[in-house]
């Protein structure tokens, strides 16, 4: 509890937008928890769980750090979207491991399938997630 108090204290205090809820509810409108596949490699859940929930160490350090929001090496602000979908710097691993596909999309299931697609993208990008 005191960490999320002070979690939402820091994003108020900075007077930023926290758009998680609409972002998860976007890829589980129902909100009902996943079912993982149990021949999947515990890295490669963790990574796709933090991605869907939009809880990872690139995106959410600053507020434990109490520092300004992250910014991404092409000058936006670093987000879960802007990662999967637009940044330019990964353009070239995103049309390999999500081909034509919006990447978002693969957050909606956790099949195999997605869960080393998501996988596959974070190790080409090399992100600390």
């Amino acid at each position: 509890r005191y960490i999320g108090g002070k979690v939402k204290e820091k994003i108020t205090e900075g007077n930023l937008q926290y758009h998680h809820h609409q972002h998860y509810s976007s890829i589980d409108p129902q909100l009902i928890p996943p079912l993982y596949p149990t021949n999947v490699e515990k890295i490669k859940i963790q990574t796709f769980s933090r991605i869907r929930l939009e809880h990872t160490i690139a995106t959410h350090q600053w507020i434990l750090k109490k520092s300004s929001s992250p910014i991404c090496s092409c000058g936006q602000i670093l987000t879960i979207k802007h990662i999967l979908c637009n940044c330019l710097n990964f353009s070239l691993a995103r049309s390999i491991a999500f081909k034509t596909i919006n990447p978002l999309d693969f957050l909606k299931s956790a099949s195999e399938q997605n869960i080393n697609s998501i996988y596959y993208f974070i190790t080409m990008t090399r992100l600390n997630i």
